[in-house]
């Protein structure tokens, strides 16, 4: 049933989460229907809507916690773009058919739960969305375990108020063995990265880093994820040269290292950043010039789509 961009408005009815009520309803779509109001118990009760498996409600003015409990059915459950506010129920993770939860640009706010890298949590989940929030405190290192998140492969954290350092569990060999898509941008995360994330056995489907606007520092390591080609460091305070970086094995397209403290020369060959299709290194301080090597037919440059050094240079 889809109701979606509809001008349906109102409340929730509590009467459709009842028993007997929509009995082989599998879908019901209630995005951008200007719905408000809290979700009532009723729809969080384990044992409404027996056959539904797809149940979206973003894109509306829905307020309140997020209940501590939904349908043990359900494999999507979208709440995005809502006033939704309250901590993030650890008991989620009972869901263990759920493959996709979107709880994005809302106003939740609390820590992530621990529980959630129990063994065999969320064994199905593909997708956990979280980002553009209020979450608070670190990244649970008890989310590195190997038996947990095992199928997920995107995992947006991105735009909260998270802080603390990079957890060394979550690049341990096993963890997030499916992982695509990593966003931890515009976040309060400090420290350095972690040796351990960049190794050929860390998160070994990784295709995209984001860790940018955050305040990561030290040297810019030798990324070695066998297929990552996504990489965005832009606007922290990383302050080493490229030397590390251009020995990175990962078969990277693109790597945004613009507004940092990153200094020394422009390295003279492509070194083994050969598919790289994109480099922005703007506001940085680097010293010298680009190497007449990168600027042959056949040099650095000839494969690069976008190149941006503006306000990098530190002398001549």
């Amino acid at each position: 049933m889809n109701f979606s961009s509809t001008q349906l408005s109102g409340t929730l009815p509590p009467a459709w989460a009842q028993p007997g009520a929509f009995g082989l309803l599998e879908e019901l779509h209630l995005a951008s229907v200007n719905i408000s109001g809290l979700v009532p118990p009723s729809w969080g009760q384990t044992s409404a809507y027996q056959n539904r498996i797809y149940l979206s409600l973003a894109d509306n003015q829905l307020t309140g916690p997020l209940p501590c409990s939904w349908p043990l059915r359900l494999q999507w459950l979208t709440l995005s773009n809502n006033r939704l506010h309250g901590t993030i129920p650890a008991g989620l993770s009972a869901m263990k058919q759920l493959q996709l939860l979107e709880v994005d640009h809302n106003s939740l706010t609390g820590q992530l739960p621990v529980d959630w890298g129990l063994v065999d949590a969320w064994p199905q989940l593909d997708i956990l969305d979280c980002s553009a929030n209020s979450i608070s405190g670190t990244l649970p290192s008890s989310w590195g375990n190997p038996s947990a998140f095992q199928k997920l492969t995107l995992l947006y954290l991105d735009d909260n108020d998270i802080t603390g350092t990079l957890p060394q569990s979550w690049g341990f060999s096993g963890s997030f063995s499916e992982h695509e898509d990593l966003l931890l941008g515009n976040t309060g995360l400090s420290g350095t990265l972690p040796i351990g994330w960049t190794n050929p056995d860390a998160f070994v489907n990784l295709v995209q880093l984001d860790l940018h606007s955050t305040r990561l520092q030290g040297s810019v390591p030798s990324f070695n994820n066998i297929y990552l080609i996504v990489l965005s460091l832009d606007s922290c305070s990383f302050n080493s040269s490229l030397n590390e970086l251009w020995t990175s094995s990962a078969p990277l397209w693109v790597i945004n290292s613009s507004n940092n403290s990153l200094s020394g020369h422009l390295p003279d060959t492509a070194g083994t950043l050969d598919q790289l299709i994109s480099l922005n290194l703007d506001q940085n301080f680097l010293e010298g010039s680009v190497p007449l090597s990168w600027l042959q037919a056949d040099g650095f440059l000839s494969h690069v789509s976008f190149f941006n050094v503006d306000k990098v240079w530190q002398g001549s």
